[in-house]
């Protein structure tokens, strides 16, 4: 069961969206601005993390910049959720590496499309993370250099 992090300051949207997650089968957190989700994911590595860009104490920017600097979290897929997500979603992408966006208020129907479009394309770049591990090139076995005849008949190396 694939494990989401929703961090929103909006009690609404933490309740919807974990409603909506949970009942796809999700395993849903949540946190209410970026300290506690920054808490929240080295405790317990969640798979995907749904992010509000405009929180307070710690922004989704801030967050998302924290987290990519913290071991074993850094890659775990973003996806901001933003009633602006138009206006600042490529910025936020550019920044932070997030995987899409989503604009408030959403259907339960867009919010499952795409999370699960997220969970996916995150499961698609581990794997070939992971072939491209299996594809190391081993440099080849270094030979003495061989040995050949001159014109008189006697080696030379």
């Amino acid at each position: 069961m694939p494990r989401v992090l929703v961090v929103d300051d909006s009690a609404t949207v933490r309740r919807v969206v974990r409603r909506t997650l949970t009942q796809a089968g999700y395993d849903v957190s949540l946190a209410v601005d970026g300290r506690q989700a920054l808490d929240a994911v080295q405790e317990q590595i969640p798979d995907l993390v749904l992010v509000d860009f405009v929180m307070p104490n710690m922004n989704g920017l801030k967050f998302v910049q924290a987290m990519r600097r913290v071991a074993n979290v850094e890659t775990v897929p973003v996806v901001l959720m933003s009633a602006k997500a138009d206006k600042i979603g490529d910025g936020f992408v550019a920044q932070t590496g997030a995987v899409d966006a989503i604009v408030k208020p959403f259907s339960p129907e867009a919010l499952l499309a795409v999370t699960g479009h997220a969970l996916t394309r995150s499961a698609e770049t581990n794997l070939s993370r992971m072939d491209a591990a299996d594809r190391i090139s081993v440099p080849p076995i270094e030979r003495p250099p061989s040995r050949t005849r001159n014109a008189s008949g006697r080696r030379r190396a």
